[in-house]
């Protein structure tokens, strides 16, 4: 066991990120140059960020998407058969037998009546419902007697006298995809060329530090969606991982050569930013089988995949006129005052510069342990009795509020459930200096029943902030006749429009909404929405936009505190003859005050460094420095930032009045 006689390249050997490129009996001829060249980056090496993402497509019984076997086409003995309504006319029908199709009244409309009957001897009503473009008419023989007819006869929706079209479909001759008219074959008993399949990114954290995703973006043909909405969790810690899903609907008798590609983005906690990015090829190949009356010699392309924008090729029948819609949403954010934007908020000043007329608190229950302001001793004192007020939301307590002298005046005296406000005022006359706030369990104010009392300065001459705590209330507004009303709150509104646009080739297709929902994220709040009972069945002709009434949303934000603000909304839609299309869209941006000098901020502060096992020698091992400086309001109580601290609006006592009160600073020193 004799000690290696190199000692500066057994430090080198050991270093877990720097191997040597020598043999361990090659001894080296500098060895204070090979140490410091080796140990000096260590301490500053800072954790690495690595994102992966991988692509799966699967169907509800979790075949993979490529593995999805083509369904039969020709429907033997049929006992339900399931056609969607496309409002065409006769010349659009497209079958492999000699059907009979009669337009009258100028055709079918978006909505209609239809009623489908058995053409035997024992003319049995099969169906009989109302409809709009995009539904399923289904077609149940039950116990009538199967013919070889069925006559289906579509009515105008006020007037059923009025007969737009006239069908007989001959059921022993019938395929999937066969059109007849306004109705195209779906399915037939448990047959059908649509497979409802889930596109799945999941999304890996394979570096050594957290990080937060900040872009999944899905490219599928031209169509380009932004994807971080669907995100499950954005903030992934060290080998945590998380998942984007979309849904959508696979033609599996139809040629189908489909590329999508996801590309992500992740933010460490420091350094840089990471990308990865995956691609995912769903190839489906399909024997051509043309009907006998059609010339065409070129199988038909017919693909219908789950992408949002990026739609399907037309079958055979409709080539010259794609049936591709193009729907896009869109989500804007108008405040109330006088910023342009949500994102450019101006943040009001929110210290009490002169003695109020009214005060609102915040009745948040709680003992006075959770005060937060930065009141002197001298003015501000609060006691507890009994545990103290609730905290549980909607119970009740009797406050009262009062100056000083013992309920002279009377400012409030009310019950208040806890997460209500109340107003202090005696308007027209302003507040008085200081004020007392007793709770009481009860109406019932014997001093059994009192659970908190506490005394404050209210004249705005000491410190007064919006959202200052005083116990178990906490000021949200003040109005007074310099600074007028000032709130820690401000209303926006979102607002979300529809379109239905032109495809890559210039033409496109009307787009039937289906569904409007979304959600709105308010710091850590999170409120769901649903306008789809306002859009469903709304159709937007090609390059129209949706013009009923305002989708919008009305939103209060805290501006106060440091809020991230985000609203999403996903819209589905479909086009006559059945092909999917959807779009999502995400407003993000950030409002309040920065944050007070007590919650830690990512700069400046040195990145985090490695420990290299096994331990350097601190003899021959450089060091490594990294400056920061912070600066603190040591009277700030977390209120106030060395970037916001305001001048006072006037240095003079200008007002003319009597001074009621002064206040000193004891400063030391002689004249």
């Amino acid at each position: 066991t004799e000690p290696p006689t190199d000692p500066p390249s057994k430090t080198r050997t050991g270093s877990p990120t720097d191997p040597p490129t020598g043999s361990p009996t090659d001894p080296l001829t500098d060895p204070p140059t090979v140490v410091v060249s080796m140990d000096t980056p260590v301490p500053t090496d800072p954790p690495a960020c690595r994102v992966s993402v991988d692509i799966a497509c699967v169907d509800e019984e979790g075949t993979d998407c490529d593995d999805i076997p083509s369904t039969p086409k020709k429907c033997d003995d049929p006992s339900v058969l399931n056609f969607v309504y496309t409002a065409e006319a006769c010349e659009q029908s497209f079958n492999s037998q000699d059907d009979s199709c009669g337009d009258s009244n100028d055709g079918p409309s978006t909505s209609a009546t239809i009623v489908c009957k058995n053409s035997g001897s024992d003319s049995v009503v099969l169906t009989d419902g109302t409809v709009i473009v995009g539904d399923t008419v289904t077609v149940p023989f039950n116990n009538a007697i199967i013919t070889d007819l069925i006559t289906c006869t579509v009515s105008s929706i006020d007037n059923t006298d009025e007969v737009l079209q006239t069908l007989i479909i001959d059921t022993n001759n019938l395929s999937l995809k066969d059109t007849f008219g306004s109705l195209r074959l779906e399915s037939c008993d448990d047959q059908s060329c649509l497979v409802p399949i889930t596109y799945t990114y999941g999304i890996q954290n394979v570096g050594d530090t957290p990080m937060e995703v900040t872009m999944v973006t899905r490219t599928r043909g031209s169509s380009v969606v932004d994807l971080i909405g669907l995100v499950e969790n954005t903030s992934l810690g060290v080998e945590e991982g998380t998942v984007a899903r979309e849904t959508g609907e696979l033609d599996v008798c139809v040629e189908v050569d489909v590329v999508t590609k996801v590309e992500v983005e992740a933010n460490p906690q420091m350094g840089s930013s990471c990308l990865s990015e995956d691609t995912y090829e769903l190839e489906i190949n399909v024997p051509a089988t043309p009907p006998p009356t059609d010339p065409q010699t070129e199988p038909p392309v017919d693909i219908l995949s789950p992408s949002p924008s990026d739609a399907p090729s037309p079958s055979p029948s409709f080539i010259g006129d794609p049936d591709r819609c193009n729907v896009r949403v869109g989500v804007s954010c108008s405040p109330s005052g006088e910023s342009e934007d949500c994102g450019s908020i101006i943040v009001s000043r929110t210290r009490c510069e002169e003695r109020p007329v009214a005060l609102v608190f915040k009745y948040n229950g709680g003992t006075c342990d959770q005060s937060d302001n930065i009141q002197p001793p001298t003015l501000f004192t609060c006691f507890d009795y009994f545990g103290g007020p609730p905290t549980e939301s909607g119970e009740t307590s009797f406050v009262q509020v009062t100056d000083i002298k013992g309920g002279s005046i009377v400012y409030h005296a009310a019950t208040v459930g806890v997460g209500e406000e109340y107003t202090v005022a005696d308007q027209p006359f302003e507040v008085d200096a200081n004020m007392n706030i007793t709770i009481w369990s009860s109406a019932n104010t014997a001093p059994e029943n009192i659970l908190q009392t506490l005394v404050f300065h209210s004249s705005c001459s000491q410190n007064l902030f919006l959202k200052d705590r005083f116990g178990a209330s906490q000021l949200v507004v003040f109005v007074n006749t310099e600074q007028g009303v000032q709130s820690c709150f401000f209303n926006a509104t979102y607002t979300i429009t529809l379109e239905n646009k032109l495809n890559s080739e210039g033409t496109g297709a009307s787009a039937i909404l289906n569904a409007l929902t979304g959600n709105v994220e308010v710091g850590n709040e999170e409120i769901g929405f649903d306008f789809t009972e306002q859009v469903n069945g709304i159709v937007l002709a090609p390059e129209s936009s949706y013009d009923g009434p305002p989708l919008t949303l009305d939103v209060v934000i805290d501006l106060t505190v440091v809020t991230n603000n985000q609203v999403t909304s996903f819209l589905t839609a479909n086009s006559p003859l059945g092909f999917q299309c959807n779009d999502v869209d995400s407003l993000n941006f950030v409002t309040g005050l920065a944050p007070p000098p007590n919650i830690p901020t990512r700069s400046p502060t040195s990145a985090p460094t490695r420990s290299p096992a096994p331990t350097p020698d601190p003899e021959v091992t450089a060091c490594a420095l990294a400056p920061g400086i912070v600066c603190q309001v040591l009277n700030g109580g977390g209120l106030l930032t060395c970037d916001n601290i305001a001048p006072p609006l006037n240095q003079d006592c200008t007002s003319g009045a009597d001074i009621s009160e002064l206040d000193f600073v004891y400063r030391g020193g002689g004249c």
